[in-house]
């Protein structure tokens, strides 16, 4: 499930998002942070919205080790 869903804004073009930022609940009730890249966007936009449920699949992971974490895991 889509938990939250926000945008963050490039400071150099400021009409483009960065990026497309996800909190991500599975079935367990476990919640991870995912990103979309700007360049795929459009292709989500308005289909990933806040309290809708999907499969996602082909997707890659790597560890959070930043200070900015929306989630407790890595």
């Amino acid at each position: 499930m889509v938990v939250r869903v926000w945008f963050v804004q490039d400071y150099k073009k400021k009409k483009l998002s960065f990026s497309m930022e996800l909190v991500l609940m599975d079935r367990n009730g476990d919640r991870i942070g995912a990103f979309i890249r700007r360049t795929l966007i459009y292709k989500f936009k308005e289909q990933l919205q806040e309290g809708m449920v999907f499969t996602i699949s082909s997707f890659d992971f790597a560890c959070n080790s930043g200070l900015y974490k929306p989630s407790h895991n890595e």
